[in-house]
Parts: structure tokens; sequence; C-alpha cells
């Protein structure tokens, strides 16, 4: 996955662009395990966990 302000730099059209997801210079669907909740909330569990020792 290319990060946007990468991709920006050869799509100027991207400048403005934030929030969305790319693959390679393309525009892409989000992965599925970022809608769901559950992985969400015990992604947010184990960094909490890991940052606070």
């Amino acid at each position: 996955m290319t990060v946007p302000c990468l991709t920006s730099r050869y799509k100027p059209s991207l400048d403005a662009v934030t929030g969305r997801y790319f693959e390679g210079t393309e525009e892409a669907a989000a992965h599925p395990q970022a809608h769901d909740e559950r992985a969400r909330r015990r992604l947010r569990e184990l960094t909490r966990s890991l940052l606070d020792g």
C-alpha cells in the first residue's frame, strides 16, 4: 500500500485527499477488518496494554 502523501506527489489531484486507502497509486477499499468493530476494539486494547507497559 502506498502512503497517500507519496501518491499525491505524483498525482497533484490528490493533494487534498485524506482518509482514503491506496494500493499502489490507485484508490482501494479498506480491508474488511477495518470495518469490524470487535477487531478495532481489540486493537485499541492491545495498543493500550503495550503503551502502558
